[in-house]
Order: structure tokens, then C-alpha cells, then sequence
């Protein structure tokens, strides 16, 4: 009998949808079940002994998951119930059954599910409150919005497959996924390949009244307009990669799947095949 750990994320902004019985049924109707619910930020928990890991939540939650488990043979059912899910509209979307993903991004040694990114509004996705989710839903996020319109100077050298870019960055995006913040914007993005995408847009200067309107110009051009393919303009790149090196002048705050990560120095960023089953589940 397999020995089974369901974990609901319940801060997550739809957690109060999540039916164990139903997830009992469909994954786990036979095994030797144990369910721990969390509540705050500080609640850890161990898969040691584990041969299953469901988890009910959003985007940090599977993060946090498949971090647990990356040196495991463990099966992960992943149900998202958070507040934009972005990981698993970019893989399930249109089916009407689950879909294993066997490959993820990795930074460094830590894995993530669909994006990287430092720079202006980035912090949207890890600054909105718990209970502001849940309460507001996607509104959590667009309430953060002007608070976040800042022009970003960080100063970087990245090296991708093909190509060297450096100078002064408003925003560090490396995406696998067709959308964030729920701009379905990365029309190139496909679930079953082992490509990521890059998309680099220059700072605009100061952070001030001048800087921020020229700055709404090539925001708007990516993640309004989009791209369905290699773009390169005098402000923007954007491009597929399999591995990428960034070198930080200065620390930088990332918004890793919805999550805040501290980096600095040197990054490696590359995508592979993961140790873990991870199923993306339907509601």
C-alpha cells in the first residue's frame, strides 16, 4: 500500500474549493492517506517516507513541492487552487484530463515551474497578501500595480546559447509558460518542448516622470502585443534558450513562481528533465 501525503495550502486564494474526498478518490483511493492543511508562511512539512505528494494550491505550492522532492522518485498530483494558477493553465489548458510535466527550469539548484523574473513589476506576484487574495481574487494583483510601476536599473551580463546582451535592465524575464500575471503575451511558448524564452527590456533611465512613460512603450509592446516568435528591437530581446548565465552587478529580489527569491552574482538557469512524476491536475 502506498503511503500518501495530501497537503492543502489553505492561504492559497481558492483553497476553499478544494474537496479531499473528491482527491482522495481520483488519486489516492487505495493508499495509506495522511492530510496536513497550511496556514502561515513558517509551516513546513517532510515527504521523507512518503511514495506520494498530493498538493492543493497555487503557484508557490508547487514550487515548494517539487523542491522538496527533486532528488525523489515520488509521484506529485498537483490541484491548483490558487488565486491565477499560471503554471497550470499554461500546461492543461484545453484538456480535459491531466498532463505530466517532465521537465523544469532551474536556477541555480533550485527548480521553478514557469517563471524567473526581476525588474519592474515583478514584485506584483509576491507582495499580494493572503487574505487579499483570497478575498479579492485577481484584484489582489491589480491593486499592486501602480506601486510597482518603477523603472528598474539593474545592471547584468547574460549570456545565453548563441548570444551575449549586457547593460542597464528594467526587467530579467525568463519564462517557460505562455503567460504571466495573466498576460498570455509568450504566443511561442509550447508545453512539450525543452525550450524557455528570454525576454530582456532595457531601463529607461531614472526612475522618475520621464523615465515611467517611456517606459510604458515597450511594456506595452510585450506583454500587450506579444510575441510569436524572436523579437529584437532597441529596447527589447526576446528569444528561446535552453541555458542561461546572468551576472549581477548587485543583488536582486526575483519573483520566482510567485515567490520572492534574494540572487546575486552569478545565475545559471537551464531546463531539464526532473527526477519526480509531477501531474498537472484538473479541478
Amino acid at each position: 500500500m502506498k503511503k500518501t501525503l495530501i497537503v492543502v495550502n489553505d492561504m492559497s486564494g481558492n483553497s476553499e474549493g478544494v474537496d479531499v474526498d473528491v482527491i482522495r478518490f481520483v488519486c489516492a483511493k487505495n493508499d495509506d492517506i495522511h492530510e496536513l492543511r497550511l496556514f502561515s508562511p513558517d509551516q513546513d512539512y517532510d515527504v521523507s517516507g512518503f511514495n506520494k505528494l498530493i498538493v492543493c494550491g497555487g503557484d508557490g505550492t508547487i514550487n515548494n513541492a517539487v523542491n522538496k522532492c527533486k532528488d525523489m522518485a515520488i509521484d506529485i498530483f498537483y490541484f491548483p487552487y490558487g488565486t491565477l494558477n499560471e503554471r497550470a493553465k499554461s500546461t492543461s489548458e484545453g484538456l480535459k484530463r491531466s498532463r505530466r510535466l517532465p521537465c523544469m527550469g532551474m536556477v541555480n539548484k533550485n527548480l521553478f515551474s514557469y517563471v524567473i523574473a526581476a525588474g519592474s513589476f515583478t514584485e506584483i506576484g509576491y507582495r499580494a497578501k493572503s487574505g487579499a487574495k483570497k478575498k479579492f481574487k485577481a484584484l489582489a494583483y491589480v491593486a499592486k500595480v501602480l506601486s510597482a510601476y518603477k523603472v528598474f536599473n539593474i545592471k547584468a551580463e547574460i549570456v545565453t546559447d548563441n548570444e551575449t546582451y549586457g547593460g542597464n535592465y528594467s526587467l530579467i524575464m525568463i519564462i517557460d509558460s505562455d503567460r504571466c500575471f495573466g498576460f498570455k503575451f509568450n504566443k511561442a511558448y509550447r508545453p512539450d518542448d525543452k525550450i524557455m524564452h528570454l525576454l530582456l527590456i532595457k531601463s529607461t533611465g531614472k526612475n522618475n516622470l520621464w523615465g515611467k512613460i517611456r517606459m510604458f512603450f515597450p511594456f506595452f509592446r510585450a506583454f500587450f502585443m506579444g510575441f510569436r516568435k524572436e523579437y529584437h528591437s532597441k529596447k527589447i530581446d526576446f528569444l528561446p534558450v535552453k541555458n542561461v548565465e546572468i551576472n549581477l552587478e548587485e543583488k536582486q529580489l526575483f519573483c520566482v513562481d510567485g515567490e520572492q527569491r534574494e540572487y546575486g552574482g552569478f545565475m545559471h538557469v537551464e531546463k531539464l528533465n526532473i527526477k519526480p512524476r509531477l501531474f498537472i491536475m484538473q479541478q
